[in-house]
């Protein structure tokens, strides 16, 4: 899948991991893509939902099977 930002948080905890994928979707254009590199467990289990919470649209989860995932977020603009 096409992506226009990469960002690997799989180095990180939370929040920090939410905090870097925000800081970088806020340098994103709308409707723009943004690949984020995360790992399962707690950081696959909230940060989805917290994009989507805030507007943005997950588009795609895929696991890498090495224990990160990648997933695919559109930066819809309702808050950026």
């Amino acid at each position: 899948m096409k992506y226009d930002e990469f960002l690997d948080i799989t180095a990180y905890t939370c929040p920090v991991t939410f905090a870097k994928v925000k800081v970088t979707l806020d340098g994103l254009d709308d409707k723009k893509t943004l690949l984020i590199k995360l790992n399962a467990g707690r950081p696959l289990m909230s940060i989805p939902g917290s994009l989507e919470e805030e507007g943005h649209e997950v588009v795609k989860t895929t696991d890498n099977g090495d224990g990160t995932h990648n997933l695919y977020v559109v930066k819809n603009g309702l808050n950026g």
